[in-house]
């Protein structure tokens, strides 16, 4: 017994010592920024592409658009994305916000200028397992129809 919780520990002491040196997630959180753009939009989602439970890690979501914003800003995000975190919502908070069976779809004021950014704090729930969760994210013309989107992963670890 004490061998085997010995091994646990020094494995645990080893991983985070080889993360601590090269950078590898595989310890604690690590987050990551994909982006998609189109002729006049480019929407940017900071995630959190690593995480353990209770490790708080944030969700940033950043549009631009040449020439501004004409009309309120529509977002989607995948529905279960955000089942496995607690959070406080979105900063700023959606004026309105509707779902389907796949998508949360958020309205937000039109911004001043070019860029638009919404965030969330998200604390990962304990789930005593690996799992690896996927989302959509979009930014949606005002008939919902996506004008650019991308997708990403996020592992949780126990």
């Amino acid at each position: 017994m004490y061998l085997a919780l010995n091994t646990v520990v020094s494995l645990v002491v080893i991983a985070a010592a080889v993360e601590a040196v090269t950078g590898l997630p595989g310890f604690g959180l690590d987050s990551e920024t994909v982006s998609a753009s189109n002729q006049s939009t480019k929407l940017e989602v900071e995630y959190p592409k690593v995480t353990r439970g209770q490790l708080v890690s944030s969700l940033q979501i950043t549009v631009n658009r040449d020439g501004g914003f004409d009309e309120p800003v529509l977002l989607a995000i995948s529905a279960d994305y955000l089942d496995p975190f607690i959070t406080q919502g979105a900063t700023p908070e959606p004026d309105s916000e509707t779902a389907d069976d796949s998508d949360v779809i958020m309205t937000f004021d039109a911004p001043p200028g070019d860029t638009f950014i919404v965030r969330w704090n998200l604390t990962a729930q304990p789930i005593g397992m690996f799992k690896t969760i996927s989302a959509r994210v979009a930014f949606l013309s005002s008939d919902q129809t996506p004008i650019v989107s991308v997708d990403f992963d996020t592992k949780l670890r126990p």
